[in-house]
């Protein structure tokens, strides 16, 4: 989902291991740095899946999709009606797919 709305990794490195050292030591930049017409919900939806501590992180995808559809009945910007439609599909290959989930 950061991919999908930023355009870039959430975390880089020059091989992968280096992709690796930075999952491990590093913070994803904010999405709104490098996209600022991300909605500031979507960006704490997005930030708390990557989060380091595996408790807070959310639990199912079923909590991810609550706190999405919570952002989806606020008035929103025309711009985010496919990006809404586009984490919906997302959400719903990723429930559909249990690897995904465990992985």
């Amino acid at each position: 989902m950061y991919e999908m709305l930023t355009g870039q990794r959430p975390f880089q490195g020059g091989d992968r291991a280096g992709t690796l050292d930075a999952v491990v030591k590093s913070e994803p930049r904010a999405p709104r740095v490098l996209s600022p017409a991300i909605h500031g919900e979507v960006e704490r939806v997005v930030l708390r899946c990557l989060s380091k501590e595996a408790g807070a992180r959310f639990q199912t995808m079923a909590d991810v999709e609550s706190a999405l559809d919570g952002v989806a009945s606020k008035p929103v910007r025309r711009s985010w009606i496919g990006a809404t439609a586009a984490a919906d599909v997302l959400i719903l290959v990723a429930v559909k797919t249990p690897s995904f989930v465990n992985s």
